[in-house]
């Protein structure tokens, strides 16, 4: 039986829980090589690990999406690897609880920094490629946070 994406190269930042782990796996299922990163690593070598058993090709990566260089260097990392990319999953995010009057700024330049910046650092890294190719899919995941008001949460 083939996956819909059999043969294609996903390239998943914030892979180690939560919508990455479970994109990842649902991506192992359909075919897919995957290139994972997070900065939390026993989660993603956990991610690794199950997408594997699943049958697919993967790679893992302990990279932070607020350093544009890590982003640079994963995407030749997943193209020495596999060759090419043909979808990037933009899904690492962060958040700090608690009222947005008493968050720190490193607090609230932080979130920024992945949940927003780590988008476009993404889109810099990762397109370049796709466009030199002539083929290629982002993904951007965002959160119903940012729709609904969440008690502790505003500073999301």
């Amino acid at each position: 039986m083939m996956g819909r994406l059999d043969d294609k190269v996903l390239l998943l930042t914030g892979a180690a829980s939560g919508i990455g782990r479970a994109s990842a796996l649902r991506a192992a299922r359909e075919g897919a090589a995957l290139f994972l990163t997070d900065v939390v690593t026993a989660g993603l070598e956990d991610t690794a690990k199950r997408a594997s058993e699943l049958g697919a090709k993967v790679e893992v990566r302990a990279a932070d999406i607020s350093d544009e260089q890590q982003a640079r260097s994963s995407v030749a990392a997943c193209i020495e690897r596999f060759g090419r990319l043909d979808v990037l999953c933009n899904n690492a995010g962060v958040s700090v609880l608690g009222p947005p009057e008493r968050a720190e700024l490193a607090d609230w330049q932080w979130r920024l920094d992945v949940n927003l910046l780590g988008i476009v650092r993404g889109v810099r890294a990762f397109v370049p490629a796709m466009v030199q190719r002539g083929a290629g899919h982002v993904v951007n995941t965002a959160s119903v946070a940012g729709l609904n008001g969440t008690p502790g949460m505003s500073a999301y």
